[in-house]
């Protein structure tokens, strides 16, 4: 095609300089010309007129040949620059400058991933992957051009596009259905092995059409979703972002300014209702308002700021609790443990305050990152060498199993507030509990049951075995100016 163009280009500029002879010839232009160099005979100027005007006349056709081919040429690469390499498709520019026309069309925009093609990449060879992904792009061209006979692009990576007309909903999954269903029952042979493509389909009308069916295709990736996902509100992440932006300006204001604040929950010992010490716990206080970790830490982890809001609780609270006689509970994270830094300040701030380690429990998390973790040993045996006690926080929630906590030789084990809080109307629960309360019974664990939120549960725990609660029916989380004195025992509520 662009051959066949390029030879009729050439034959429109002879004609356009055919024409321009003719009309030379036609108005005199040659004769007006000899007769001026006639008159300038006299002046032995005529030969040179002559000549240069020769030369001039080259010299323009010869500009007009350069113009043409270099316009020729920049055509050309525009549009191979318009065009996937790989599979001969119209790429992401040819897209875009086509998306301009459509998007403002009743036409869906439908985006198409191929599911399984870095798996073939890995197992054959990129050089087989890259044949497979070229079958199957034409295959889906072909299908595409049949049922719509509208173009397929290839906007990045595995991802095509084409547009489809229409606004009805069930045409528009019956034409794209057809299209999906045809690529994902071919066969394709990679070294005579039969290879089927898997897809992921989304569409959108909804403006911004583009962005919106790539939330949607995203949607039907994370979720192995092999429908055709038409994008709905739910998908849109903008304001999740806005959100997640909201609170790292909060988070780094907070570290400038001072907002971090250590917060403690009571332990109570289930046999005489005394406190036996306080869970630290963190909070940012701004402008009278109690952020909760939830909505700070996770997001903390992602930028970076958690081992800055670590140091902070760590010197807050040692500095509170050194003028204190009862326990105190602290938690370390596995990011805290494998931060060498963090666990150095740890132990140099009990230094700082002397006695404080024989009061200090650490609380770590059952969770897979922590004991998988090489530093973990490491860190216990200098818990031990300084007298310190460990438990494990949410034990009946993570993914380890108890022999792998007795590795660790811990003090107490923290029951999962999923347990306890259900434990008075759930068989499952309770034979849990009563699972836990005989391993550590026998392996001479101390137990402490979180999230007791009544009498009723309350009673129930310390009546089954259970040594230590903690929970909402004893006090929410407070301020160090609010806590309650060493010596208060909720057996006098």
């Amino acid at each position: 095609m662009s051959q066949n163009k390029t030879k009729y280009e050439k034959y429109i500029l002879l004609l356009f300089l055919s024409v321009i002879i003719f009309l030379f010839t036609y108005f005199d232009v040659f004769e007006a010309v000899f007769n001026f160099t006639r008159t300038l005979e006299t002046f032995e100027l005529d030969d040179c007129i002559l000549g240069v005007g020769t030369a001039f006349v080259f010299i323009f056709f010869y500009i007009i040949l350069k113009i043409y081919e270099r316009n020729r040429i920049l055509k050309k690469l525009i549009e191979e620059s318009k065009i996937d390499r790989m599979t001969n498709l119209p790429n992401h520019l040819a897209f875009r400058e086509d998306y301009e026309t459509y998007k403002l069309n009743d036409d869906y925009i439908i985006l198409i991933q191929l599911g399984n093609y870095n798996l073939v990449n890995m197992t054959f060879g990129i050089e087989y992957g890259d044949i497979l992904f070229k079958n199957i792009s034409q295959k889906l061209q072909q299908t595409v051009k049949e049922q719509t006979g509208r173009k397929t692009y290839r906007t990045f990576g595995g991802v095509f596009a084409f547009f489809i007309s229409g606004s009805d909903n069930s045409e528009i999954i019956k034409t794209v259905s057809l299209i999906r269903d045809t690529i994902e029952n071919t066969e394709f042979r990679i070294k005579n092995f039969p290879m089927y493509a898997r897809l992921y389909v989304s569409a959108s009308n909804t403006m911004p059409k583009y962005k919106h069916a790539k939330l949607a295709l995203e949607y039907a990736v994370t979720n192995f979703n092999n429908e055709i996902v038409f994008y709905d509100k739910t998908m849109d992440i903008s304001s999740e972002s806005e959100k997640n932006i909201s609170m790292i300006t909060i988070i780094r204001e907070s570290i400038e300014k001072d907002f971090f604040v250590p917060f403690f929950q009571p332990i109570i010992d289930n046999n005489n209702g005394e406190i036996i010490k306080n869970e630290a716990l963190i909070r940012i206080v701004k402008n009278n308002t109690i952020i909760p970790p939830g909505e700070f830490l996770p997001i903390s982890k992602k930028f970076k700021y958690y081992s800055s809001i670590s140091k902070v609780m760590l010197e807050k609270t040692f500095r509170f609790f050194s003028e204190r006689k009862d326990g105190l509970s602290i938690n370390f994270s596995h990011l805290d443990i494998e931060n060498d830094w963090i666990v150095d300040y740890f132990f140099d701030l009990l230094t700082e305050y002397p006695g404080l380690n024989e009061r200090l429990t650490v609380e770590i998390l059952e969770s897979e990152e922590v004991i998988s973790s090489g530093k973990l040993e490491k860190f216990r045996k200098r818990l031990l060498k300084n007298n310190i006690r460990l438990a494990i926080d949410d034990f009946g929630s993570g993914y380890s199993n108890w022999i792998n906590m007795l590795k660790l030789h811990p003090d107490y084990l923290k029951i999962d507030g999923s347990i306890i809080r259900d434990v008075l109307t759930s068989v499952e629960n309770r034979n849990i509990l009563d699972s836990i309360v005989i391993f550590a019974e026998k392996n001479k664990i101390k137990t402490v049951a979180e999230f007791v939120s009544s009498r009723e549960i309350w009673e129930y725990v310390r009546n089954n075995g259970i040594d230590y609660s903690q929970g909402y029916f004893f006090s929410k989380p407070r301020e160090f100016t609010k806590l309650y004195p060493e010596s208060f025992c909720f057996n006098q509520q």
